[in-house]
C-alpha cells in the first residue's frame, strides 16, 4: 500500500471519540497530522482527521493497527493517551465485577499503547507521550458538590487517574535515555450540559469560578508535543482553573 505524504508529523490519539479526545484532536490537527483510535466509531461525528477502530487493551490487535498506520502514514511522533471507561454507576456500592472491568481495561488502555509506541520511538530516539489524568487523581472529590445531582464521581475513576500520574513519572524516568518525553495533563471538570445545581456547586470550589470549556483543553497538548517543550518531562500540568491550588 502506498504511503501517504505526511507534512506536519503524526500524532496518535487514543480515545479520540470521547469529549476530551475530540477536543484534543481539534486542537492538535492545526499543528499535526492526527489519527484517532477508539473502540467504536461514531458515525454522527464528521472529523478532519483519520480514525481507526481498535480495542487498544488487546496488544496484538493494537500492534497490527499501529504497524498499518505507520506503513500508510509515516512514523508516529506523538502519542496521547486519553481513553477511559467508567463502568461503575453505583459508586462504592457497585458490583465488584465493575471495579475489575474498570481497573483492567483502563490500565491496559494506558499500558499497551505506551509500550508499543515507546518501543518504536526508542529506536528513533525521539518522541512525546502525553497522558490524561484528572483533578481526582490528585485530590479527593468534594462530595458535597453532588448533593443535588443525580450522579456522583466513582471510586475506580480516582484510582485510575491517580495511577496515570504514577505511571507517567515512571515512564518519564525510564524512557529519558531514549530522548522520549512523557508528561501528564490533569483536567478539571469540563462543561458539558451538567445540571445547573452541580455547575453552581462545582464553580464555587474553583478559584476561577467556572468549569473548563472544551476549546481550552487542547492547547497544552500542542505545547507539550512541540519543540518548545523539549526539556519538559515527568511534569504533571493542571488545567483546572485553580482547583488543585486550594
Amino acid at each position: 500500500m502506498k504511503k501517504e505524504q505526511i507534512s506536519k508529523g503524526l500524532c496518535l490519539v487514543i480515545g479520540g471519540n470521547g469529549i476530551v479526545g475530540q477536543a484534543i484532536c481539534k486542537k492538535m490537527i492545526k499543528e499535526w497530522d492526527v489519527i484517532s483510535i477508539s473502540r467504536t466509531t461514531n458515525k454522527k461525528i464528521i472529523n478532519d482527521w483519520k480514525e481507526y477502530v481498535c480495542d487498544v487493551s488487546k496488544e496484538e490487535d493494537f500492534k497490527k493497527t499501529v504497524d498499518e498506520i505507520e506503513v500508510n502514514y509515516g512514523e508516529i511522533k506523538v502519542l496521547i493517551n486519553c481513553a477511559c471507561i467508567r463502568p461503575m454507576k453505583n459508586s462504592f456500592e457497585d458490583n465488584i465485577s465493575k471495579w475489575q472491568d474498570s481497573i483492567l481495561m483502563n490500565s491496559l488502555s494506558l499500558f499497551v499503547p505506551s509500550r508499543i509506541i515507546s518501543e518504536k520511538m526508542s529506536k528513533r530516539r525521539s518522541g512525546s507521550i502525553i497522558n490524561v489524568s484528572s483533578i481526582y487523581g490528585m485530590r479527593g472529590p468534594k462530595m458535597n458538590i453532588y448533593r443535588e445531582s443525580n450522579f456522583e464521581t466513582e471510586p475506580d475513576y480516582a484510582y485510575t487517574k491517580s495511577g496515570a500520574i504514577g505511571f507517567t513519572k515512571y515512564l518519564a524516568s525510564y524512557l529519558a535515555k531514549n530522548n522520549i518525553r512523557v508528561n501528564a495533563v490533569v483536567l478539571g471538570g469540563i462543561e458539558n450540559n451538567q445540571q445547573e445545581s452541580f455547575q453552581k456547586y462545582y464553580n464555587d470550589r474553583v478559584p476561577m469560578g467556572r468549569m473548563c470549556q472544551k476549546d481550552e483543553i487542547g492547547g497544552i497538548f500542542n505545547f507539550l508535543a512541540s519543540k518548545e517543550a523539549s526539556y519538559i518531562t515527568g511534569s504533571i500540568i493542571c488545567v483546572d482553573g485553580g482547583w488543585t491550588a486550594t
